[in-house]
């Protein structure tokens, strides 16, 4: 049976009915949650697959071309990867219908090396802020600055710390020393260490995941087929045009104005790589 047998190009989502399951969207989806047990199981026992395939910044002595793909099939727990993996069958296969397999995988990894490279180019942004503002502490480092930097810049830590982040609690525990005896040299000297630390811990923080070709699928799918309702939670229905205008409006302000664990310009990247790509190939939104 051909590919053109198999998959058609239908002008409704309605229309989308597949002899069989969407063959990349069903490759990926296994690969990933391959890779992920394998991950799980080579770090636990000391063979680093995050260290070596995650993308770190470009800065980093840690990063690799190769990351720019590989921390695409790499997760950060088991809802991470649900999450990506229900939103790829959910709203890939219908692209992947629509696409036919090559051109659907083509914009996968486009979507998914763009996002990196947008993040890649955010983190060196705000890198070398950082850089800045950790070498003029040094040139007259306080308890006054340091206190001010911890509560800013890292507030409240989490009741587990990683030991990735050490150095985050290192700094608070510091800065509550240091409050009881603020002319102490010797906290002077250890907080530039830290401070230093500090800067480190973000240039060789990795990223990992598939979020950014998976926020690609949403543009297109928001796209292609604008009015097909997504119902959040199940429940409330919203057409697929708004969803996709509030999350990249949504993204782009998190990414902004709040500090969080995730990689909000990668999502974005996603998103604007997408957008390009379907204008480039002078896709139309179906009914």
């Amino acid at each position: 049976m051909s590919e053109e047998e198999n998959y058609q190009n239908p002008e409704r989502v309605s229309e989308v009915r597949p002899k069989k399951l969407a063959d990349v969207v069903k490759f990926l989806v296994i690969i990933n949650i391959l890779v992920f047990l394998a991950q799980l199981y080579l770090d636990n026992n000391g063979f680093g697959i995050t260290e070596t395939f995650a993308l770190f910044s470009f800065e980093s002595e840690h990063f690799a071309i190769w990351q720019l793909v590989t921390h695409m099939f790499l997760h950060g727990g088991y809802l991470h990867l649900f999450l990506n993996m229900f939103i790829l069958w959910m709203f890939g296969s219908a692209l992947e219908y629509v696409w036919k397999p090559k051109k659907f995988i083509f914009y996968y990894f486009f979507t998914g090396i763009g996002a990196a490279l947008l993040h890649g180019a955010v983190t060196m942004f705000t890198i070398s802020q950082l850089e800045s503002e950790v070498n003029d502490y040094k040139q007259d480092p306080s308890y006054s600055a340091f206190s001010e930097f911890v509560h800013e810049e890292i507030g409240e830590l989490p009741e587990t710390v990683p030991q990735q982040a050490r150095v985050l609690q290192e700094m608070h525990e510091l800065e509550e020393k240091w409050a009881e005896d603020p002319e102490n040299e010797a906290y002077a000297r250890r907080s530039e260490e830290l401070m230093q630390g500090y800067l480190q811990f973000h240039i060789n923080r990795p990223s990992l995941g598939a979020s950014g070709a998976v926020f690609g699928i949403l543009l297109a799918f928001g796209f292609l087929f604008p009015n097909q309702p997504v119902y959040i939670y199940f429940l409330f229905p919203i057409k697929a045009k708004y969803f996709v205008i509030f999350l990249g409006a949504l993204e782009l302000y998190v990414g902004v104005f709040e500090e969080n664990n995730v990689a909000n310009f990668a999502h974005l990247g996603g998103m604007i790589f997408g957008f390009i790509l379907v204008k480039i190939w002078g896709e139309k939104p179906r009914i």
